[in-house]
């Protein structure tokens, strides 16, 4: 058995290192003073008691070889461990490092861990509400965008009633809204779209007409990834170091539904900014601000 120098760095259990090191403390001091005050006791009652000397005698040898061994408790569960290696010395780390001082200063650090999670849980918490309002907003904007299209008879958005569930991705469409199972399945068997590169169709009408009007107006954006496997999410989200703020959870990410894109563009800055223009014309955002490559339909909720 061998133990990690960090366990000993850990406050629960540098707690208990010190509760039992001063137990160990108050039996190396307090049991042989009793043992002696008990010597004492029996050495007076033999004085007096002349008669039962031997016994008094036998009595007191006793109890004096037992504050002797007492005494030397530690030393022999030392010489002990000492027989199964490594064990000891870490042992001995930890009983070392079991101070008042040193829990004091572990507990201010877990404590401050501690706040640092409750506010980075709040922020996340936060980060999410305004993600929400701001899909809530994008959708209720889709709608709005389509109904002046239809007025203008120049609609660019896709379909408004699309596919079924369970027939293309299982996603589906209905008066513009796009549909996803409220699940963490994205990326999984029969999530595939129809549609090239795997994407959903419904997505990729309106997503072909923004990449043909792009062209039209000297542009070329490309669809660098469609729809993505769960083992590909997997290997994406390994790659940036789990970080879902960088990467989405497997089964949680959008391009698993095939109902998002990567977009390039040439000339790069020209066509991004193009394309970061107009894509809401077509029902599309870009949804998350630090990917402007990343391209999804506007109105979308779960059922």
């Amino acid at each position: 058995m061998i133990l990690d120098i960090q366990f000993c760095e850990n406050v629960r259990i540098l707690k208990i290192f010190y509760l039992l090191k001063s137990i160990i403390t108050i039996i190396q001091i307090a049991v042989p003073i009793i043992l002696i005050v008990m010597c004492s006791i029996d050495l007076i009652k033999n004085i007096i008691n002349i008669k039962d000397n031997q016994n008094i005698v036998s009595k007191i040898v006793k109890r004096m070889l037992s504050a002797v061994i007492i005494f030397f408790v530690p030393t022999i569960i030392n010489f002990t461990l000492n027989l199964v290696g490594n064990v000891n010395e870490q042992v001995g780390i930890c009983m070392n490092n079991s101070t008042k001082e040193n829990i004091d200063i572990l507990q201010k650090i877990e404590n401050e861990r501690r706040i640092a999670l409750l506010e980075a849980e709040k922020i996340r918490r936060q980060q999410y509400e305004e993600q929400q309002k701001k899909e809530k907003e994008a959708a209720a904007e889709a709608k709005r965008i389509r109904k002046e299209q239809k007025k203008q008879n120049n609609v660019l958005m896709g379909d408004e009633d699309c596919v079924d569930p369970n027939t293309d991705g299982r996603v589906y469409v209905k008066n513009g809204t796009f549909y996803i199972p409220g699940n963490r399945e994205s990326g999984t068997d029969g999530t595939q779209g129809s549609a090239p590169q795997g994407m959903n169709s419904c997505f990729y009408q309106s997503l072909g007409k923004l990449i043909e009007d792009a062209k039209s107006n000297g542009y070329t954006v490309t669809v660098t990834s469609g729809w993505r496997s769960y083992s590909a999410q997997v290997a994406t989200f390994n790659k940036y170091g789990r970080n879902p703020w960088r990467a989405a959870n497997p089964g949680g990410s959008r391009h698993g539904w095939g109902i998002a894109a990567d977009l390039g563009y040439s000339p790069y800055n020209a066509a991004l900014n193009w394309v970061h223009t107009n894509s809401k014309k077509y029902g599309l955002w870009f949804r998350l601000s630090h990917e402007n490559w990343h391209i999804e339909p506007m109105a979308l909720t779960t059922y």
